[in-house]
């Protein structure tokens, strides 16, 4: 026999139906010829599931009864698995995982190739992350609304379109992996590391799953391969650790933890990734439309609420350099005013701007190669700090001061870095007090941080230079010829005293990466 597919079933009546039907040869598609059984554990459900409703899915399942049953599954499972004829096995520890129909043919396909592999499905949620939908309200109703939408069945693929991955990241089919929901690998290898450590003897079975996936990879001599395009997806139910508040659910962990340090003697480490391998490829879009998926649905209506997550997994630096040249290459800032002045800056720029100068409260600003309406911006927010007599320097000969505002502008129409230039600024704004410079660098044909490095003496401790619309000068924009960040680095490593200050760009889309300059120290060497 080719595979033998063990799954585990407790309480879970309705979640076991579809999980079946999705191993069943009526789903899978491509395993006309492949000889396979499916073991229905059946680990102490009230009522338990019985032997007419396992069988009606066809000749190849088989239900089976331990006896007596165990809180843990581990022990169970691994009694069923001593029963599999098949020369591969599918373990899945929790039957509420269903498959893609693509996903028995696609493993087998790796075992023809590479008959030592491990091959592991990634893990997805049905509508969305369910730690949180539990807690907003999210049913086995209102689940089973879902799967009707996606004519499921009939559209396996469709699950897809209406679930998220178990991990929230843009990139998670290509991530590392800690466990799988239906492990694929050699009957042989699984008895030869003694299967599941039945040491793992909580409800639920604790780390036992990831312990397994670790102990399987460092055993075998063949490839880790995570599967792409197919996937498991998790079904509501009263998981363990799936269905329940993340406080809940950070707490079980926490006591797995624990028990796991205590049954291996050291702290759970994730399994070493360099031997992963990826295969398969994808049938639908909406199983790679991870940069536009939300945690969960909108359209389930179940809360308004949104559900905190890790910042950094859905803005890693490829999605916010993905955002900022987007915006920089289809000139998005061009469409910026302030009280209709353009001002070639993004919202978020002006609101972190605005941070900047309520936090140093400068007295000076120097405005360098700026459009028109930053002077108008800048002279608004001073008001609204209610700076008292400050001194504004427009150092731009490209663009005439505007209109309005001539009384309150220190006016420098030359080259702003010529020597003479920067006498006449420095005689404007005194000794170094407080000051703000906002230096447009697109502006410099030939941009260098000496250029920047001309305004840097003007600046005091905790000033800042601002370094406006560094974006179209990134090296990622593979015709640009500024290379600002290359300056701003350069500025950074070559004039002691300054740092690039990061933490305005929390914002994420700004046309401004790397072009906060603080003064934090002596200038001199």
């Amino acid at each position: 026999m080719d595979l033998s597919v063990v799954v585990n079933f407790y309480n879970m009546r309705r979640e076991a139906a579809r999980t079946l039907t999705s191993l069943s040869r009526s789903y899978q598609v491509g395993i006309e010829g492949l000889q396979y059984e499916v073991l229905c554990l059946d680990n102490g459900s009230n009522p338990p599931l019985d032997r007419a409703f396992v069988e009606s899915f066809g000749p190849e399942f088989r239900l089976v009864h331990p006896d007596p049953p165990h809180p843990s599954p581990v022990g169970p499972l691994n009694r069923a698995a001593a029963q599999a004829q098949g020369r591969v096995l599918a373990m899945m520890i929790d039957g509420a995982h269903l498959l893609t129909p693509g996903a028995v043919r696609m493993a087998m396909d790796c075992f023809h190739h590479h008959p030592d592999a491990v091959v592991a499905l990634r893990g997805w949620f049905m509508g969305g992350d369910q730690r949180w939908l539990s807690v907003a309200g999210y049913s086995r109703e209102q689940e089973d609304r879902l799967f009707g939408a996606i004519d499921w069945p009939n559209d396996g693929y469709g699950m897809f379109r209406v679930g998220v991955p178990a991990t929230h990241h843009q990139n998670a089919w290509f991530r590392g992996m800690a466990e799988s929901n239906c492990l694929f690998l050699p009957t042989e290898l699984y008895r030869r590391i003694g299967g599941f450590d039945e040491g793992f003897d909580e409800p639920g079975a604790g780390l036992a799953n990831l312990d397994l996936f670790s102990r399987a990879i460092d055993a075998s001599t063949g490839p880790l391969i995570a599967l792409l395009g197919e996937a498991s997806f998790h079904q509501y139910h009263e998981g363990t650790t799936t269905n329940v508040s993340d406080e809940e659910k950070d707490r079980r962990v926490a006591d797995y933890m624990v028990k796991y340090q205590a049954l291996k003697g050291e702290s759970f480490r994730s399994a070493d990734m360099s031997r992963l391998r990826f295969w398969g490829g994808f049938t639908t879009g909406a199983a790679t439309k991870l940069d536009r998926r939300p945690t969960f649905p909108r359209g389930m209506r179940l809360t308004d609420a949104i559900r905190p997550v890790d910042f950094d997994d859905y803005f890693d630096v490829g999605v916010r350099q993905h955002l900022i040249s987007a915006y920089a290459e289809a000139g998005a800032g061009e469409r910026a005013s302030w009280l209709g002045q353009p001002i070639d800056l993004y919202p978020a720029d002006l609101v972190a701007l605005q941070e900047v100068m309520a936090r140093t409260r400068p007295t000076r600003v120097i405005m360098v190669h700026a459009e028109p309406g930053l002077a108008v911006f800048v002279d608004s927010i001073l008001k609204l700090l209610e700076i008292q007599s400050p001194v504004i320097v427009w150092a731009s000969p490209s663009h005439p001061a505007p209109e309005g505002l001539a009384a309150r502008l220190e006016v420098v129409g030359s080259e702003p870095n010529a020597p003479k230039s920067l006498d006449r600024i420095g005689r404007l704004i005194g000794e170094p007090a407080s000051t703000l410079v906002l230096y447009a660098v697109d502006a410099t044909p030939k941009m260098s941080w000496q250029n920047l490095a001309d305004f840097t003496p003007f600046l005091g401790q905790g000033d800042y230079l601002v370094a406006l619309r560094t974006a179209r000068g990134q090296p990622w924009i593979g015709y640009a010829r500024l290379r600002a960040s290359r300056a701003m680095a350069e500025l950074v490593q070559e004039v002691p005293g300054l740092e690039i200050d990061s933490s305005w760009e929390r914002h994420v889309l700004t046309s401004c990466p790397s072009g906060f300059v603080r003064r934090t120290g002596d200038p001199s060497p």
